[in-house]
Formats: structure tokens, sequence, C-alpha cells
């Protein structure tokens, strides 16, 4: 099987016969050589049964025919039949499988076209010449023959000087996005993130060492350290690249597929502290820390406030279970038993103590007037 991209030059698998040629088929690419027709019904394809055979796997086995024939007032037709599953092209438009088309002199056919699948250098295009007229029409006298001659020669050399321009027309446009594509991979290094290494997005500029970074990532980067992720120098300024923006942009208009996702996009600009076109860094980072410390201070607050609330509440349910203080945390804290009735010397059921815990009788305070006539009477300690 032929490789889909080594197009060979087409072979004339029918040589026997010596009919005159009367038309050509000047090639429009430099892997394809200039075809001569010398028959009525010419075939192409990549079978060896046509009358040129061109190896190429995309091309059907019997692609496309031309056809010479009369009309009724004897005027010779040429007709392009289309037999492929690809498709030939007549003048840039799809014949389509079945159907056929006039040729007419200069007309373009293309066997494989620039598309899906197709590069410009793997186009396989003519142009059709007429050489000789078969039309069986009144005979001309000498000096219209001479006339007929003199533009069929003038048409023919037009044809070749449109095809030598149509060819270094084709390869300058080659060379042209050749140098385009080297300076987009060119420019494409310069467009990366020293931190993501990824394609910048909201690119800043840092001062005084100019090195550039995403506004997201060297914003992160800022709640560590201070200095250049490059060159390690101390950042004093922070400034927005609006050049470098603009070239990004225009950069990924053309290669789409480099964008980054709208969550990733979502998230740098979330991080990107530097909003002002020229940021400085001592600044931003006082302003960063009294924010800290005002949400700090806010947070200690609620935090005191919410103990106050709780001691304060914990402090009336106390005061409601046990209004006269007599109450022990100890005995409130301590479930209660269950207590049983003896029949006491009256007769009468008593409940029996907790045998978990003696009963303590409450302990009363005393008032410190008595307190202090108890300290004057008190014996003085023997010696």
């Amino acid at each position: 099987m032929a490789d889909k991209n080594n197009n060979q030059s087409p072979q004339n698998c029918q040589s026997n016969e010596e009919d005159e040629v009367w038309a050509k088929m000047n090639s429009l690419t430099k892997k394809i050589k200039n075809v001569e027709i010398r028959h009525t019904h010419f075939t192409i394809g990549r079978a060896s049964g046509n009358l040129i055979q061109i190896k190429d796997i995309r091309l059907s086995g019997r692609h496309c025919i031309i056809n010479r024939m009369l009309d009724e007032n004897g005027k010779m037709i040429v007709c392009l039949e289309d037999a492929s599953t690809n498709g030939t092209y007549h003048n840039g438009s799809l014949i389509g499988k079945g159907s056929t088309r006039e040729l007419k002199n200069g007309d373009e056919i293309f066997l494989l076209k620039e598309g899906e699948g197709v590069s410009t250098e793997d186009e396989i295009g003519f142009i059709f010449v007429v050489l000789k007229d078969f039309s069986k029409a009144e005979q001309p006298n000498s000096q219209d023959k001479a006339n007929d001659q003199e533009k069929l020669e003038k048409e023919i050399e037009k044809s070749r000087l449109e095809i030598n321009q149509s060819k270094e027309e084709l390869e300058k446009k080659a060379q042209e996005e050749q140098k385009i594509r080297k300076q987009i991979s060119q420019m494409a290094d310069q467009f990366d993130c020293g931190i993501c290494y990824m394609t910048m997005h909201q690119a800043v500029s840092l001062m005084p060492c100019l090195h550039t970074f995403c506004g997201g990532c060297f914003s992160d980067w800022l709640n560590r350290q201070k200095d250049c992720p490059s060159c390690r120098e101390n950042v004093v300024e922070v400034k927005k690249h609006s050049l470098i923006n603009c070239l990004i942009e225009n950069y990924l208009n053309i290669n789409p597929q480099l964008k980054r996702s709208e969550e990733e996009i979502k998230h740098l600009e979330s991080l990107n502290m530097f909003k002002n076109d020229i940021v400085n860094i001592d600044k931003l980072l006082e302003e960063q820390q009294k924010q800290k410390n005002a949400k700090l201070q806010a947070q200690q607050q609620q935090e005191q406030q919410n103990k106050d609330i709780k001691m304060k509440d914990e402090s009336e349910n106390n005061d409601q279970e046990d209004p006269d203080g007599l109450i022990s945390s100890e005995d409130s804290a301590e479930e209660e038993l269950p207590q049983k009735r003896v029949m006491n010397k009256r007769g009468v059921k008593t409940p029996i103590p907790k045998p978990t815990k003696k009963q303590q009788k409450p302990i009363r305070k005393i008032p410190v007037t008595i307190q202090n006539k108890k300290k004057a009477v008190a014996p003085a300690k023997k010696r």
C-alpha cells in the first residue's frame, strides 16, 4: 500500500495508442508532472487500469474521467465526470460523485484539495489546456486559421505564465507561514510564567529586576517571600504589563488550545492582589497586616462576648436552683439515688439515708459581730 504522503508521478498505463495530443493538464505541484491527453475517454485514478495512475491512498481507484464529444451542431465539448468517494474539485467547487461539469480552456481540476487530512504540500491539481479543437464546423479560410492559431498560442502562453506565477505564490506563502510559525514558537517561550510554567494571565512586572509573572501566581508567592522567584532580588514595586497582556491575548486567539480553563482563570483572578497599575510592596504588606490584625481583634472580641454570655447564663441557672446558697455543687452534681422507706418504732415509714455519702448539714454564715465577740471571749492558750 502506498504512503498517502508519498505522491508518485503519474504513469501512463496504455501508451500503445498513438493518438494525437488534443489537450494537456499542467500540474500545479512539483511532485506531479504534466499530463498529455490523447484519448476521447481519459481516466485518472489510483488503480493500474487507468490511463493515468497516481499512487496515493487518498485517491479512488477510478477518481475522475475526462470525456471529449460533439454536440448536435458538431461543436466539441469536454466534460469532467467525478467518480471518486472523496470528491473532485472544478474551479474550487466540489463536483460530487456521478456528476459532470463542462471543461473549458484554463479551468482548474483538483483531485486532492487542502482541507481535512490534506496539507498544502499534498495537494494534487492541474490546469486544463485545449491544444486542438475537433469541432465539425464550417472550415475557415487560411487567414482565420492563422488568427485562431495565434490566439491559441497566446492563450497557451498566458496559461503557462499563470501556472508559473501560481507556483511562485504558493512557495512564497509556504515560506511566510514557516517564518510566522517560528516567530510564534519563539514568542510562546517568553509568554510562560516562571512560577506555574503556563501562559501568563494578568501579567505583572517586578521592579527593579523587570521579571514578569502571573498576577495571581506572584500574589501567592508574596504571602511567603518578598523577593523575585527568578533572581531572588528584593522587590520594591509591581507594575501591570499592558503590552505583554495584549500580545498574549492575540497569541491565544491564534492558538485557542493553549487557553486556561475558566476555573483556573477565576482562581488566579481571586488571588491577584495587584488591582492598580503600580503597587508598592511595603504599603501593600502593611495594609494586609492591618487587615489581619483587625480580623484577629474582631474574632477575639466575639469569643470574649460568647464567654461572658455563657457565664451569665450559668450563673442565672444556679441562682434559680439554689436561691439561698445552701446546696453545695457536689450535692447538685450527684444524681439522686432511689430511697427506700422503713418502719420506725412508732410505725411510721421514714426514708433511709443515702449509703454512698453522708448527709451534711447546711452551713450557715455567722455574722461578723458574733465572730469578733467569740475571739475576744476565747481564753488564752497555755504556754
